[in-house]
């Protein structure tokens, strides 16, 4: 009996493995939002709307908790207000490089940030917003691939250029990541993102229409049937691969298991009622 006792003293004492998927985004400080606010190519009526608070947040330290929400509203409230200054194809495609480089590079954003960032860009209503987050998805797979390197051009890319990065991360790629499952997570998160803010945003819809709606971009938005079942395919074999890697059903293990079997698979199953589609 003492015996026993002395076995469970032992194995309470042993360090409970950390978890190593952050789920959550860590946030930015509010000098780093008045980075963003002070962009290259924003409007002039709205740069000198924003210049007095966004000064202010750059002191962030010195004010008071409700001069800082003061100071963030009136921020938001300016620019929600003259989003439609942004109105041309040409000031699109200039100003998605130049917001999606300011926030990978200057603030910069990465890991759950990152992820919360695209998610919230896309909801957006604004088309900038949109093709903004859509760069920051390829972004996102890049910095993952090549750590550290800087992006020559940030700009929306199409459904091809995206399954050509599911070639990058083949069965090998994802086998290697086995002990880097923030890694394996982070990748996850952004083929989830791009699957429902692209493919089941604009599955079924017609390049005519799409060109009514995004007008240059429409060619990149497009969604085939061969691809959809590319992509699927993909996911079934990364499952096959990401399960085993699961001991004593770790949370982290499960984290992946669902993201997969729950937030991603199920998507396309909806689809496969449609014979011509998955």
């Amino acid at each position: 009996m003492a015996d026993l006792q002395e076995l469970e003293e032992f194995v309470s004492q042993i360090a409970k493995p950390e978890r190593t998927i952050r789920c959550f985004p860590d946030g930015i400080s509010l000098e780093q939002f008045a980075t963003i606010c002070t962009l290259p190519g924003v409007p002039d009526d709205t740069k000198q709307a924003i210049q007095a608070p966004v000064l202010r947040l750059r002191e962030a330290a010195l004010l008071k908790e409700d001069e800082k929400v003061t100071e963030l509203v009136m921020i938001l409230q300016q620019l929600m207000d003259r989003m439609d200054s942004f109105a041309t194809l040409e000031q699109y495609a200039w100003l998605v490089h130049v917001v999606a480089k300011s926030l990978m590079e200057d603030i910069p954003l990465t890991g759950g940030n990152l992820l919360h960032a695209i998610k919230r860009l896309a909801m957006a209503t604004s088309p900038l917003l949109y093709y903004t987050a859509v760069a920051l998805v390829f972004a996102g797979l890049d910095a993952i691939t090549e750590p550290g390197k800087l992006t020559e051009a940030y700009r929306v890319q199409g459904v091809n250029e995206f399954l050509r990065r599911l070639d990058i991360f083949n069965l090998q790629y994802l086998q290697q990541q086995s002990n880097n499952l923030q890694i394996t997570y982070q990748l996850l998160k952004l083929l989830s993102l791009y699957q429902n803010m692209v493919i089941m945003r604009h599955v079924g819809a017609s390049l005519e229409a799409l060109t009514a709606e995004h007008n240059c971009y429409a060619d990149l938005l497009h969604v085939t049937n061969a691809q959809i079942k590319k992509f699927r395919q993909w996911l079934d074999n990364a499952s096959a691969i990401v399960q085993p890697f699961g001991k004593d059903q770790e949370k982290d293990y499960l984290i992946l298991a669902d993201l997969m079997q729950v937030d991603m698979i199920p998507l396309f199953d909806d689809l496969s009622q449609d014979e011509d589609i998955v």
